[in-house]
């Protein structure tokens, strides 16, 4: 299978900013019969070296294989080099997600393989393990996988293996919550909610190295904030004029936040969703796949900001299943016209995503003792970032889906704000 082809076929791979024709193998290495190859491939915007195997499950086999030797040359004289415990007989037992950022799978009983797809997406993930590795609210590390090249240049982190950790992610009990509402019990799991707060709160003070945050003016994160705006808007076809508009409404919005206001900056977990939270059966918090990167410019609020923003998109996601299939309707269809509707310059922002009313009810707990109107510029970073993420896949359906959701509150957030900000 040529490398183009298997990039067309991959749903992960970024159609709209990288041109699978264009990738040009830079070095190999065969895996007990598995090939591995390391591809740049370029975009108009950027390019990126992606670690392939024929698929998912080729590409965990070959780094599980990479972990029974100390070390592997490559065809054009690279060398792959495992930091860890050498093993002999690892096995892969269940490949657990795929995502455009990695592949992970249950590996040896009681460890989590983590494969990168890109060189430079771990993100520093590795050595910020290894450093916390006393810290009770993060995985412990095992060993990682990296890489440099024939030059003898450090050319990144292949795979990083952790042990696992035990709990159920935070996703379980919101549905558990959600669905008791359905059937006329509402219920909202406070006392969990509270307890994951504040393990969020205790991992940034650890990340600090209990240094209080430090006042930054707002004014730091204007250029992000323009950068994904402008990022977004690539995404969009001109025919979205709608979509447009609303940015444009952001972009005035963005520069009315940020002047004469301050916020708490500091190290972040940087990479949080439901299923990175994890509740043991003595509701004992911790939290997987942290973003190990340094950003100057990061903030405590960018991770309680994301928590907001994924308890909405799966209360959303979750009215949407349930009516549709109460219905009858294709949930694509029906997202597409509720977007449509709730971008409407007639009826901007008065339409509410689905499930938004319960979901506010959970982000008030989780986020309670922090202040609401320093989580604007996060949430609004947030939101940004995934309709990047899901525009850079158009043309998958799911990626419109989530996008077509996002939008709706992007929507009611920039409303409820301009009549919050004082003209």
């Amino acid at each position: 299978m040529s490398l183009a082809e298997v990039l067309r076929r991959a749903s992960w791979f970024s159609r709209t900013t990288l041109d699978p024709d264009s990738a040009r193998v830079l070095d190999e290495l065969d895996v007990g019969g598995t090939p591995l190859r390391w591809a740049e491939v370029k975009g108009a915007q950027r390019s990126a070296v992606l670690v392939l195997g024929d698929n998912d499950t080729a590409l965990l086999e070959a780094m599980l294989t990479l972990t029974t030797r100390e070390s592997w040359r490559t065809r054009s004289g690279g060398l792959v080099r495992w930091r860890g415990p050498v093993w002999s007989e690892p096995a892969l037992d269940e490949v657990l997600q795929t995502t455009a950022t990695n592949a992970v799978a249950r590996v040896g009983g009681d460890f989590v393989l983590k494969v990168y797809r890109v060189l430079g997406d771990d993100r520093g993930e590795p050595a910020l393990l290894s450093a916390m590795d006393d810290c009770a609210l993060l995985p412990k590390p095992l060993g990682y996988l990296d890489y440099e090249n024939a030059d003898g240049l450090p050319g990144g982190c292949l795979a990083l293996i952790t042990h696992a950790v035990v709990g159920t992610p935070l996703d379980q009990p919101l549905r558990n919550a959600l669905r008791s509402g359905w059937a006329g019990r509402p219920s909202y799991p406070t006392d969990l909610l509270r307890a994951v707060g504040e393990a969020l709160s205790a991992l940034h003070v650890r990340l600090a190295d209990g240094a209080d945050a430090k006042a930054m003016p707002l004014t730091e994160r204007l250029s992000e904030l323009m950068s994904s705006l402008a990022h977004v808007r690539r995404t969009l076809p001109r025919s979205a004029e709608h979509r447009h508009d609303l940015l444009d409404r952001c972009g005035v919005l963005v520069r009315e936040l940020v002047f004469e206001s301050d916020y708490p900056a500091g190290p972040r977990h940087g990479d949080l969703h439901l299923a990175h939270v994890l509740i043991d059966d003595e509701q004992q918090v911790r939290f997987v796949d942290p973003d190990g990167q340094t950003v100057q410019a990061s903030s405590p609020l960018d991770d309680f900001a994301a928590l907001c923003r994924a308890v909405e998109c799966f209360a959303a996601d979750e009215e949407v299943a349930r009516t549709t299939r109460e219905l009858e309707l294709d949930k694509h269809q029906y997202t597409r016209e509720l977007r449509e509707a709730a971008l409407d310059p007639n009826s901007l922002g008065r339409r509410r995503a689905p499930g938004a009313r319960w979901a506010s009810e959970i982000t008030r707990t989780l986020t309670a003792g922090v202040d609401r109107e320093a989580l604007a510029v996060p949430y609004l970073l947030r939101t940004l970032h995934e309709l990047r993420y899901h525009g850079e896949r158009a043309g998958d359906p799911a990626a419109e889906y989530y996008a077509d959701l996002t939008w709706i509150s992007l929507a009611e957030f920039v409303v409820g704000l301009e009549g919050a900000v004082p003209a």
